[in-house]
C-alpha cells in the first residue's frame, strides 16, 4: 500500500477496512500492525479487519 499517495489537507486519518468473511487472512494482527506502522506525523493509519475469527 502506498500510503504517501493518500493526501488531503482536511484528512488526518486513513481508515482501511478489510472484509474477510471466509477467514482467508490467517493472522490479521500482522497485517494490522504492518499497515498501522506506516502512520506518520500528518497521517494516522487505522486498520480494521472484520469479522475477526
Amino acid at each position: 500500500m502506498d500510503i504517501s499517495s493518500y493526501k488531503h489537507p482536511d484528512a488526518s486519518t486513513l481508515v482501511c477496512f478489510v472484509y474477510d468473511p471466509d477467514a482467508l487472512i490467517k493472522n490479521p494482527n500482522v497485517i494490522i500492525d504492518d499497515l498501522e506502522k506506516l502512520s506518520r506525523d500528518e497521517l494516522s493509519v487505522r486498520v480494521f479487519i472484520y469479522p475477526r475469527h
